[in-house]
Order: C-alpha cells, then sequence, then structure tokens
C-alpha cells in the first residue's frame, strides 16, 4: 500500500512540474522564414513578425518566458501575424526575399542593434515598425493590436493608445 501512495505522490509530483514548466511557453506558431513571407504573400491580412533575439539575452529570454505565452499575445499573434524567430548570433542561412542569406545577416540588413527588437513586415515584405528592449504583456498586445489593425497606416500610437 506504501508503494501505491509513493507512486501517486511522485506521479502528482511530476505531473505538475510538467504543467508549471508548460506555463512558460509560447502557445502560438512559429514558422520558417520562408514559409511565413509566402503565407503573408498570399494573405494580405497578415503581416510578418520577426522577433529576433540571442540566446544570451536577459530581455529576449523575458520576452519569450513572460510575454509571448500570455493568452492575449497569443492570440494577436495568431490573428494578424505569421511569426518568425531570428538568432541575430546565427550562421544558420535561410531564404529572406529571395536571397539566401544567415540569420545574422539578415538582422543586420534589417537594422538591428539591441535584443529583443520585433521588426514588423508588410505583405510586400516593406517594414512598418522596428521596436526593441522588453516590453509588457500589457504593451505588446496594444503594439499587436495597432500593427495588425492597420491603425499604424492613419494614426499614430500615442494617439492610439488614447482612443
Amino acid at each position: 500500500m506504501k508503494f501505491y501512495y509513493n507512486l501517486c505522490f511522485i506521479s502528482t509530483l511530476l505531473l505538475t512540474l510538467g504543467c508549471i514548466q508548460n506555463e512558460n511557453k509560447y502557445n502560438g506558431v512559429w514558422h520558417s522564414l520562408e514559409d511565413a513571407q509566402k503565407k503573408v504573400t498570399h494573405d494580405n491580412n497578415k503581416k510578418l513578425l520577426l522577433s529576433v533575439y540571442t540566446e544570451d539575452d536577459n530581455e529576449s529570454k523575458q520576452l519569450q518566458e513572460e510575454v509571448l505565452p500570455d493568452p492575449a499575445v497569443t492570440k494577436m499573434m495568431n490573428k494578424h501575424f505569421c511569426s518568425v524567430q531570428i538568432n541575430a548570433n546565427s550562421k544558420d542561412s535561410v531564404l529572406f526575399n529571395g536571397v539566401k542569406k544567415t540569420e545574422k545577416e539578415i538582422a543586420e540588413d534589417l537594422g538591428v542593434t539591441s535584443y529583443p527588437t520585433i521588426v514588423f513586415l508588410n505583405s510586400d515584405g516593406e517594414k512598418i515598425i522596428i521596436t526593441n528592449g522588453f516590453m509588457d504583456a500589457k504593451s505588446f498586445t496594444n503594439l499587436l493590436s495597432y500593427v495588425g489593425s492597420d491603425a499604424y497606416l492613419t494614426t499614430e500610437f500615442d494617439l492610439y493608445l488614447n482612443e
């Protein structure tokens, strides 16, 4: 009987730890850069969101662990964007706007100098907005809504927030 109780206790503990670990994971979809560009080209309602990070940056980790798992953030990202992660230190080659480049070169070409940086591109691959540094989930959700709803075309961000 003692074995049974110990087995139940250990099973419960492992399940609880598994749930805690999964709490801090982004539940949306990360696309490859090439796939995301194709999807955005065929769906003019979606934009490209590039999350540029480095593995050793604390604010990039904080964005991954605290902001991206937020349900409101996930919902906005999935609704309005094809999202891609770009490791600014990676020498992995990908196809970007028809040209093969490393992720590091793409980050440099986009003018990324600090991390994390979020780059929004329209369906033609043109930059909409670039924002750097950590922001909390509420601020990030507001930014996603602003870009996703096309409010950036007619309204300044500060005015959008006050509406």
